[in-house]
């Protein structure tokens, strides 16, 4: 009995609790059923309003979908990006094109004139002129052979030819070419002068390291003999030089005395081979003047320093036969993609089969030293503001 009256009171204690339970639950049922109820109405009220409204439009046939999209249109902003980058580069090339002014490429020099380009030489790194020596295997110097064996097909027919070398303006390379040019022939056992006939400006005698002394402006004057002008260039047998002399005051009517004819006709007697180095024939009329004792014209063009309208002067020369036999030779020719881009580039083609230039088939040039800064802000000035 005592057991059971326990467990009864635990029960009634635990009522309240219990009770208080069941009101929540009521309470919580009572508010969904009024949700329930309202929401019910709100349908009701919705559909009566509906089916009263009459609709002022008829669907005459279901729409029709489309497999592809209206907007964006792929195909026509695939197409619109394609011909904008290519429209891009081809305007950029187009302009730089257009902005270029100077020769680049044999393509260049070949669409603006008719003349020949007999060789081209490319570009030296050492301060010394004279490249070509007895033992050199150098690339530069290779070229120089070459440029020697088709000076052979434009002097074939002339007995102890003379060479005239010319330029359109100053720093082209000119006396470069012509002391390399009268060097390489020297070599071959033709016994060669190399006349400095830029009397305006001359740098033979200070290319080939020789001090300077009388020369042709003397010999003109009556103050020197053939003899006491021609100098022999150390290393050679077959190698001379002649200076310009003194610089006169009018260089243009020294060239036209009659003198000169006695020692252009002294000169073809005693050497094999005639080098006439002249002064630009863009800037004065020396060149012209000394036209009429050569048998053929190295005209010299520079890469990216020769200006592509002179290609027209060029041209015109060529055509009206001012200078005799004018043919082309370039200075300068950067390397390009492993090669040298052109006609006689010098078996630069041959790089995949193990003779390019880095294959030890040729001499490779002494590394030069860093040229200080100020040596590189006065070549600066003097190449643009001489």
């Amino acid at each position: 009995m005592t057991q059971q009256e326990g467990a009864m009171q635990n029960q009634l204690k635990t009522m309240p609790d219990k009770s208080m339970k069941l009101v929540n639950i009521q309470r919580r049922q009572k508010i969904l059923e009024d949700l329930y109820s309202f929401l019910l109405q709100k349908k009701l009220e919705t559909s009566i309003s509906s089916a009263s409204t009459i609709s002022n439009s008829k669907v005459i046939e279901p729409a029709l979908a489309s497999s592809r999209p209206v907007s964006p249109d792929r195909g026509k902003i695939y197409t619109l990006y394609l011909f904008t980058g290519m429209l891009i580069p081809i305007g950029i090339i187009a302009a730089k094109e257009m902005l270029r002014d100077k020769v680049s490429s044999r393509m260049d020099v070949e669409k603006r004139t008719r003349a020949p380009i007999l060789a081209e030489i490319g570009h030296s790194d050492e301060d010394a002129t004279l490249v070509v020596t007895r033992n050199s295997r150098r690339f530069i110097a290779e070229q120089f052979r070459i440029l020697r064996s088709n000076l052979k097909y434009m002097t074939i027919k002339k007995d102890n030819p003379i060479i005239l070398v010319t330029s359109s303006f100053s720093s082209e390379g000119k006396s470069f070419i012509s002391t390399n040019v009268a060097a390489v022939l020297a070599l071959s056992g033709k016994k060669t002068v190399l006349m400095e006939f830029d009397i305006r400006k001359p740098k033979i005698l200070e290319g080939l390291g020789m001090k300077r002394k009388m020369g042709i402006t003397n010999y003109i004057i009556g103050r020197a003999k053939l003899d006491d002008i021609i100098m022999q260039v150390p290393g050679f047998d077959d190698f001379y030089v002649i200076a310009c002399g003194p610089i006169p005051p009018n260089p243009a009517e020294l060239l036209l005395d009659n003198k000169l004819d006695e020692l252009m006709r002294e000169i073809r007697q005693r050497f094999e081979v005639v080098v006439m180095d002249t002064a630009p024939v863009g800037l004065v009329s020396d060149s012209i003047s000394l036209g009429k004792y050569a048998d053929c014209t190295l005209f010299i063009i520079r890469q990216g320093y020769t200006y592509r309208k002179i290609l027209r002067l060029i041209d015109d020369m060529y055509i009206e036969k001012k200078l005799p036999g004018i043919s082309l030779v370039m200075n300068d020719v950067k390397l390009e993609g492993g090669y040298y881009s052109g006609y006689y580039g010098g078996y630069g083609y041959y790089g995949g089969y193990g003779y390019g230039i880095e294959s030890g088939y040729f001499e490779k040039p002494a590394k030069k030293k860093g040229i200080p800064i100020y040596k590189r802000v006065v070549r600066w000035w003097n190449k643009w503001f001489s």
